[in-house]
This record gives structure tokens, sequence and C-alpha cells, in this order.
């Protein structure tokens, strides 16, 4: 499946969150309130636990409070473009 065939895909579903580990999928343009998009930048074996972590943060734990996101998850923390930001927020991981 083409990157441009997920996000058409997206848009039929219901309350999707899609993780990823294509930096592809870090880009402003893609933020919509049908969706978010988490790019996970981390290596491949710690791709389940990141997945865990970024949905108990506190700024992600809700759909609502995912939705219109597209970020990218570090060891570092995480980086969201929303729909109406003019800059990426940074958040760290919380104890």
């Amino acid at each position: 499946m083409q990157d441009d065939q997920i996000v058409v895909l997206l848009r039929t579903l219901r309350r999707p969150s899609f993780f990823s580990r294509d930096r592809d999928f870090f880009k402003k343009s893609l933020c919509s309130d049908q969706y978010s998009i988490v790019y996970l930048d981390v290596r491949q074996l710690e791709v389940a636990p990141y997945v865990r972590r970024f949905l108990r943060h506190p700024e992600f734990k809700t759909w609502s409070s995912r939705k219109g996101a597209v970020a990218r998850v570090t060891a570092m923390g995480v980086f969201v473009w929303r729909p109406r930001a003019s800059r990426a927020l940074s958040f760290t991981w919380v104890k």
C-alpha cells in the first residue's frame, strides 16, 4: 500500500491512530481532524514499548487529545504538529 493510499484509508475509518516507522508520515501537511499519525523514530525492537508509552502520555491518552496530531516519537520525547499550529510542539516523557 502506498503512503497516499493509507491517508485515504484513514479518512474512512472511525477515530484511527496510525503508527509507522516511515519518516515520510511526519509532515504538517498530513494533519487532519479525522485521524492521528504517529511516526516512531525508534529502533524496531522498541516499537511496542514506545506505542504504549505514547498512548499513556497525559497529552495523548484519549482520542480527542490525539485527534489531528501528526507526532514524532523519540527516546527524548514527542514532537507534534497540530492542524492550526505554526510550529511543532514538544513534550517530554513523564515518569
